[in-house]
């Protein structure tokens, strides 16, 4: 049973997610501190009355979240899967890049980025095979087949790739971290590329 509160605060925070939309000029600040009171562990608030833009507050809500104890990212729910015959890779972009990047980590040796040693470098439509020595920038199209441009997708601030599993030749770990790059850029942490097969349901 919820607590008597009403506040939900006998559940953890990440449970809860506020949306709210229609905030008014100079309300954001309020609004978040009150989601925070309510134990929401996550939050978006929009000044518009729709959802199918990014609120032109993203900047100032995501510095608000951080000044607040927790951390914001405009690069975020990003992923990786290995299936028997492709690799798939995702990440939301909540700002205007450049350059949108995955770096892959299947090898010993490799480009040094966000604690892994990339192998592979997945840069807007094009596909690319480390040839440095971990800190030069380095990259050349590897022999076909490689993904191009029909192996993207974008849906609104989303962008999916997927790479043959023959394109990469795995030995070692299974990492990818993602990049939004432009000045400046911004680096997600690696995450494991997760193989159903391996790692369970």
């Amino acid at each position: 049973m919820p607590d008597s509160s009403g506040l939900g605060n006998d559940y953890p925070a990440e449970t809860f997610w506020h949306l709210i939309y229609g905030v008014p000029s100079g309300e954001l600040s309020h609004t978040l501190a009150l989601s925070r009171a309510r134990n929401a562990g996550w939050v978006y608030a929009t000044q518009l009355s729709t959802w199918n833009q990014i609120t032109p507050d993203i900047a100032a809500e995501g510095a608000d979240v951080a000044a607040n104890g927790a951390a914001y990212s405009s690069v975020r729910h990003f992923a990786a899967i290995r299936t028997s015959d492709r690799y798939t890779f995702t990440a939301t972009f909540d700002q205007s890049f450049s350059y949108h990047q995955a770096y892959i980590d299947t090898k010993a040796g490799g480009f040094s980025v966000s604690g892994i040693a990339a192998d592979y470098l997945i840069e807007n439509s094009g596909f690319f095979e480390y040839h440095g020595t971990g800190g030069d920038w380095n990259w050349l199209p590897p022999p076909a087949p490689t993904p191009g441009s029909s192996n993207q997708s974008v849906n609104g601030n989303t962008y999916s790739w997927w790479v043959p599993r023959s394109s990469i030749t795995e030995t070692a770990t299974r990492q990818v971290a993602f990049r939004g790059g432009n000045t400046p850029s911004v680096t997600t942490s690696s995450c494991t590329i997760y193989d159903p097969a391996l790692d369970g349901p």
